[in-house]
């Protein structure tokens, strides 16, 4: 909804109302005696409501329209001022030269996919990276403790700081890797290739575009290229840039590029908690020892516990839970004497996490009790132990929110339909800790992901890289955030 300025308007409310001009004092400028009257006072009266019912009616109305109006004003307002941005001429030369290195993008996604970089082992591809950063003229490069790396390029000093993030680990092993192309199609295809290479190379292209155009925003614009974000790494490269002196609290935004859906705005952080439970008892043979506790007979009956619960039929806030691995024992004919198994929680809802790990840890005590009262061989080594191997958080950075609303009006400006999503990014932290943080994807189209068959087509990317582009502009002209 849009208002014009009042100066354009008969009066300060708006046409359609009319301001009469208040009626003067009765008797004003005539001095009257009050009559002396005898006998008792009268008695008071109270003053009648049928004046002030109007008035109070009148507020409460204003007061309900103006507030149903405010997401429409700011929504309008996020529009206003990304087309403003895109209609200037430093903006539209800035977006031509970013379509000019979209061939260079797929070539530093290849050197990139080319390096493998397993969780704990991202090294030598951030090593690749330094140098680009080096390359680009950004200032402040290094590689943190924990193996994330940053660099600096400075704005102005008059606008908001947006840290734009891509993450190096990738779920294959440190093998070599090979990236084939088809020259007529142009399709890559390697483990890796798009998730998160292609974020990476995009991360590049956009600080090239600022480096090369002479567009200096007012704010600084912060990279980091993360570790851990795949798997057990359980986001600890971000983790670290939330710790006491990490980059991320400098940033009044963070953005970051993992998707491939130009659609796909994250907005919410699946979380997940992640255990490997281990049983273990004295064992012995098949035969001879039957009825002592049965490790993997005790983790089957907590399988069996959680499995009770009806499948999640969508109903918002939706919880999952999964058994991933299992393994443990010796041979066919041996009682086991150790057993395990791998379980991921998830739920985008903080409670509904906690509430699903509650039902887990009360299954593994059902199931300790059930193989006990079941064996008739007292085995006093028997039990099982809850391993905890990782956590990510959970949260929501609510669709009004600015971050939320300029990130979709950027990708209506550039014909992109939005759709909000819940998904397990790097953004998770930040989102988590109420800051302002989406996950945004860099267009194209991709199949086979963390398989040794993916793949990876850039065509038709230009719009989601635009967006992106025009986005990390637009944040980097505004102005700083109010924070405690």
């Amino acid at each position: 909804m849009s208002f014009p300025d009042c100066a354009e308007q008969p009066n300060r409310f708006g046409s359609g109302v009319d301001l009469k001009p208040v009626p003067p004092i009765l008797g004003a400028g005539r001095r009257r005696v009050a009559p002396v009257r005898s006998g008792p006072p009268a008695p008071l009266r109270a003053a009648p409501l049928t004046g002030l019912i109007p008035s109070f009616l009148l507020v409460f109305l204003f007061a309900f329209l103006w507030e149903a109006a405010l997401p429409a004003m700011a929504k309008d307002k996020e529009a206003r001022l990304l087309r403003r941005h895109a209609g200037k001429r430093s903006t539209r030369e800035a977006l031509e030269v970013l379509e000019s290195l979209l061939p260079e993008m797929v070539k530093d996604q290849i050197r990139i996919a080319e390096i493998p970089a397993p969780f704990g082992s991202e090294q030598a591809r951030a090593e690749f990276m330094f140098h680009r950063f080096r390359e680009l003229g950004l200032i402040d490069v290094h590689i943190d403790d924990t193996g994330n790396l940053h660099g600096r390029r400075p704005g102005n000093g008059e606008g908001a700081t947006v840290l734009l993030s891509a993450h190096l680990d990738t779920v294959f092993g440190d093998e070599a890797v090979t990236v084939e192309r088809d020259s007529s199609s142009g399709l890559l295809r390697a483990p890796g290739i798009a998730d998160d290479a292609r974020g990476l190379a995009a991360m590049l292209a956009l600080a090239k575009v600022l480096a090369t155009t002479g567009v200096r925003p007012g704010g600084d614009l912060l990279l980091v290229a993360t570790v851990g974000e795949e798997g057990l790494g359980n986001l600890a490269g971000t983790k670290r840039l939330y710790s006491k002196e990490g980059w991320g609290w400098r940033a009044d935004y963070f953005l970051n590029l993992d998707g491939i859906d130009e659609r796909v705005i994250v907005n919410g952080a699946l979380g997940s908690a992640r255990f490997r439970v281990v049983a273990r008892a004295s064992g012995g043979h098949s035969w001879w020892e039957f009825g002592r506790p049965n490790p993997i007979q005790a983790l089957a009956r907590a399988v069996n516990c959680m499995v009770r619960e009806p499948v999640d039929s969508g109903s918002a806030p939706r919880r999952s839970y999964s058994f991933g691995r299992i393994g443990g024992g010796t041979s066919i004919n041996s009682i086991p004497q150790e057993a395990w198994m791998e379980v991921d929680l998830r739920s985008g809802d903080k409670t509904e996490l906690s509430s699903l790990e509650a039902r887990l840890r009360s299954c593994i005590a059902a199931a300790v009790e059930a193989e006990r009262n079941w064996s008739s061989i007292d085995d006093p080594d028997f039990d099982l132990e809850l391993v905890t191997l990782g956590r990510r958080p959970s949260g929501t950075l609510p669709a009004e929110s600015k971050l939320v609303r300029m990130a979709v009006e950027a990708s209506r400006l550039m014909g992109i339909q939005p759709v909000l999503q819940t998904s397990s990014t790097d953004a998770n932290v930040p989102i988590s800790l109420d800051r302002q943080a989406i996950t945004l994807g860099y267009g194209g189209e991709a199949g086979g992901l963390h398989t040794l068959g993916e793949w990876y087509d850039p065509t038709g990317c230009e719009r989601a890289m635009r967006r992106n582009f025009l986005l990390l502009l637009a944040l980097l002209g505004e102005k700083k955030l109010d924070r405690p």
